[in-house]
């Protein structure tokens, strides 16, 4: 079919047993403020939803968290592509380090635990419950109070995707 012109859409296509995830791709040239067009869909396996241990091997499609209500996990390689965490908490830094070291392969939004640094498969996620902040006052300078009590933040943080297993 030829080069791709600016702006046209490229087209994937998967094969059976892979689901297509991503943003839609668009031939670019030098456009700085658009979308980052180094960001490929992807053709990724997805298994059943069951895991076991720590869920390093879960390749399931759960793409939200298990906190009430339920937050959207982000694309894992434009969090870690655009450098949208950032962590003094020790424990934390592990979590980082294992989605930088996988996040290339991670371009979806599907909750994992990349080299079981976690005791459960997780997410990055930009959205903030405000409800978890109890009774403490939080006003809204120039907006109104989201209705169903979510914000989203310019930094990503991680949230677990299932409970935690009992000790």
């Amino acid at each position: 079919r030829g080069m791709l012109q600016n702006r046209e859409v490229l087209e994937v296509e998967c094969n059976s047993g892979y689901r297509l995830v991503g943003a839609e791709n668009h031939c670019v040239v030098q456009d700085l403020y658009g979308p980052d067009s180094r960001i490929l869909q992807a053709c990724v396996q997805i298994d059943g939803g069951d895991w076991s241990g720590n869920g390093k091997n879960y390749n399931g499609p759960k793409d939200e968290t298990v906190s009430y209500p339920a937050l959207k996990c982000l694309n894992w390689q434009a969090v870690v592509a655009k450098g949208l965490f950032g962590y003094v908490n020790e424990d934390l830094v592990e979590y980082g380090k294992a989605a930088m070291a996988h996040g290339s392969n991670l371009n979806h939004n599907y909750c994992r635990n990349p080299e079981g640094v976690a005791p459960a498969p997780w997410c990055f996620s930009n959205d903030v419950d405000l409800s978890k902040y109890g009774e403490l006052a939080i006003s809204f300078v120039g907006m109104d109070a989201p209705e169903d009590g979510v914000i989203t933040a310019g930094l990503a943080e991680i949230l677990f995707c299932e409970d935690l297993p009992k000790c």
